[in-house]
């Protein structure tokens, strides 16, 4: 019995130094960040445009690169430990093939553009441990992309050309993610979180206001 009683008082005394008392503040905040591991390309067109078909049609293989950091904003709204909040992404692909026929070479220039909205709810969870704070988020992803080649040939037998396309789509999808929010100061913050969705990790920092106008 006495054994139990200190692990009570242990725990609760433990409970106490972690609990965040941050996260129980209500304030809007906007962030800037990045992040890695973009998964939605795999579901685009069949899963095609993550393929490289540079050699599949002559002049009209892609072979899609990009860099491997994207800017990312939100805008969110905090009240306690409830969040709800937008998200806004932009990637950018590119591609520059070329290939050879009978007297004919092409020149193949393509771009796959994605904007990327995620409309999330975030559970910040009650714990605090030197200023960092874990949370729980989950969303609703809408991901529109746009497709262009420009194709220029050179024919031996006649006059060279050029050819063009485009196409244009939209995917839906779910994400859930975990993440911690390390408190910087009173306003400023910097948070990273992983897990299943659109992309794989993001990272970035967040500026917070309206703290005192929240309250009321």
């Amino acid at each position: 019995m006495k054994k139990l009683a200190i692990l009570l008082v242990f725990v609760s005394v433990l409970f106490s130094k972690l609990y965040g008392q941050g996260n129980d503040e209500s304030e809007m905040s906007l962030a800037l960040g990045s992040g890695f591991g973009f998964r939605d390309i795999h579901k685009m067109n069949g899963g095609a445009y993550a393929e490289n078909t540079a050699g599949n049609t002559a002049g009209i293989g892609h072979d899609f690169s990009y860099a491997p950091l994207y800017w990312s904003a939100a805008f969110a709204a905090k009240y306690k430990r409830h969040e709800f909040g937008i998200e806004f992404e932009k990637l950018k692909y590119t591609s520059n093939t070329t290939a050879t026929g009978y007297n004919v070479s092409w020149n193949v220039e393509s771009t796959l553009k994605f904007t990327y909205f995620n409309l999330y709810y975030k559970y910040h969870l009650p714990f605090e441990y030197k200023n960092f704070t874990p949370y729980l988020k989950g969303g609703l992803n809408t991901n529109i992309y746009v497709y262009h080649r420009d194709s220029q040939y050179k024919n031996t037998l006649g006059s060279p050309g050029t050819d063009n396309s485009s196409t244009a789509g939209a995917h839906f999808s779910f994400c859930i993610m975990g993440g911690v929010n390390y408190r910087i100061n009173n306003s400023l913050s910097a948070f990273t979180e992983l897990g299943f969705g659109s992309v794989i990790c993001k990272l970035g920092v967040r500026f917070s206001f309206l703290k005192e106008a929240m309250k009321k």
